[in-house]
């Protein structure tokens, strides 16, 4: 019997959230340490475009086209073992010389990258950390055809757990690893990424599914086949962000850090709801029928939708709280925080276009529908160039928030486009109870009464000291409670816990009902 999509959803969260939890660690650490200084920017800038070449070349093809696949033979132990052994034989052929070049040739890439003119110790330091993380490339395309491999098989908690091992690393060698930052950093990447192989490889031994080392079967034929149609799918994405990165190095110095924090926040809702879902529903995609497509996609998006709207709120109006909460210690300074939150707070509005866009893309890769995707992502790509390129040489300001802006008008275009290509009723999606309506609608007006820069609060506590001005116990305790409101933190843990109520309330309500 098939497992429900909110019961496969609910359990790839859970490994996800210990994922970000330990992620968010991980920052916290680098934020304290490093703030937005050149060894930040540098690690920001090597980590983020090998991890998303990482992503264009290795992980997108293998998720579009290996689980859809091996999805369908799941059931056979026989052909699925044969599959991901040949697999496995053909990723290790192609990465070995990849590595190699990437090494022979980092100080160029570092140059390449680079459009301001960094000093020679910056420069070495963008050199040998690119060629440092090497170790790290290797170990985590690995992982990835491990994780492709079980998730085919409907093990979304294994899978979802492995980049804990990776934070965990990273945080255990900046912590006790005596060494110079440099080092430190591509230890920590490259020992997690291969002790979590190691944990995959344990996963298929508990499930009795060890790969079969062969060099060839139909199915690494027709990964072969289709592998530039999956590299395709990924390279703009991948494209898009050294675009972004490569304009940040034109700015101030510590964009690079700033934009790397923002992503890393907006990252941790999008995971937690639109890649939770996405891939807990493609491998029941990749094989039900056509007249079932639609509702079973139509129940993810609308997922996605609910659980996005309390999120979206929260993050736009405390992005700043939530910023200095998480960030601001140690060399992390008031600038930092100012910085991360201005464009934390453009990127939230996106969010519930970034999950639909996260499901929709995921359902193209069951469908198999690759030559259309690129399409929409060279469209993506081109207009996020077009965006930075006007912003950059138009007489603006703040230069740096053109690459969130960027993101929303690329990921809307790609939304808009990507519906296209499904037979789905909006009603179907955005159709919520009147309830529910009112319900968002008080929690979006308590936020713009309380913000942090209100004068409602101060104004509202005036008024009931003068109502109450014959009652001097009741004044004073009014004025403590507007102080702890206002002037401390109070306020914002009360919004935090009405956000994570109404989570629970569009679950409970929208979703299970």
């Amino acid at each position: 019997m098939k497992k429900k999509l909110e019961i496969r959803t609910f359990k790839n969260f859970l490994g996800i959230s210990f994922s970000k939890a330990t992620g968010y660690i991980r920052d916290l650490l680098l934020a304290s340490k490093f703030g937005s200084d050149s060894i930040m920017d540098a690690w920001a800038l090597s980590f983020q475009i090998l991890t998303s070449l990482k992503t264009a070349l290795a992980e997108t093809p293998l998720e579009s086209i290996s689980i859809p696949a091996m999805s369908k033979i799941a059931a056979d132990k026989e052909k699925h073992q044969s599959a991901s052994g040949s697999l496995l034989t053909k990723i290790v052929l192609v990465l070995v010389p990849t590595l190699v070049m990437l090494s022979l040739f980092s100080g160029s890439i570092a140059t390449f990258l680079t459009a301001y003119k960094p000093s020679d110790i910056e420069l070495e330091m963008l050199s040998s950390l690119i060629k440092g993380l090497l170790g790290y490339i290797s170990g985590a395309v690995i992982s990835i055809w491990a994780s492709c491999v079980l998730r085919s098989q409907g093990r979304m908690l294994a899978a979802s757990l492995t980049p804990i091992i990776l934070n965990l690393s990273i945080i255990a060698c900046v912590l006790f690893l005596k060494k110079d930052p440099i080092e430190t950093l591509t230890w920590g990447a490259g020992w997690g990424a291969w002790i979590g192989v190691v944990f995959q490889f344990y996963a298929f031994g508990l499930g009795k599914r060890w790969p079969k080392i062969n060099w060839k079967n139909k199915y690494q034929e027709q990964f072969d086949k289709r592998y530039l149609e999956g590299v395709g799918v990924g390279i703009f994405p991948s494209l898009t962000l050294i675009a972004t990165r490569y304009y940040a190095t034109l700015l101030s110095s510590g964009s690079i850090s700033w934009l790397y924090y923002s992503t890393r926040l907006i990252q941790v809702p999008n995971s937690l709801i639109g890649v939770c879902i996405a891939q807990a529903s493609l491998p029941e995609l990749s094989i039900i029928s056509k007249s079932n497509f639609s509702r079973e996609l139509e129940k993810a998006l609308r997922i996605g939708f609910v659980l996005a709207i309390p999120m979206t709120i929260y993050f736009f109006f405390e992005s700043k709280f939530f910023t200095e909460l998480l960030f601001q210690y140690g060399k992390f300074t008031n600038n930092d925080t100012a910085q991360v939150a201005a464009i934390f707070k453009i990127l939230a509005i996106s969010l519930p276009l970034v999950i639909s866009e996260s499901i929709l893309t995921k359902a193209c890769y069951a469908k198999n529908i690759h030559k259309k995707l690129i399409k929409i992502k060279l469209i993506q790509f081109l207009s996020c160039l077009a965006f930075l390129a006007f912003f950059f040489y138009g007489n603006l300001e703040n230069k740096l928030s053109a690459v969130p802006l960027s993101s929303i008008v690329s990921v809307s275009i790609g939304v808009l486009l990507l519906r296209k290509e499904f037979e789905i009723k909006n009603k179907n999606i955005f159709s919520i109870s009147k309830k529910t309506k009112k319900y968002l609608i008080g929690i979006f007006f308590f936020f713009i009464l309380f913000e942090q820069d209100s004068f409602f609060l101060p104004f509202f506590s005036l008024v009931a000291v003068s109502f109450f001005e014959d009652a001097n116990w009741l004044n004073t305790l009014l004025m403590m409670i507007t102080t702890f409101l206002y002037l401390g933190n109070g306020l914002h843990w009360i919004k935090a816990a009405i956000s994570a109520c109404s989570i629970i309330y569009m679950w409970k309500n929208e979703v299970t009902k």
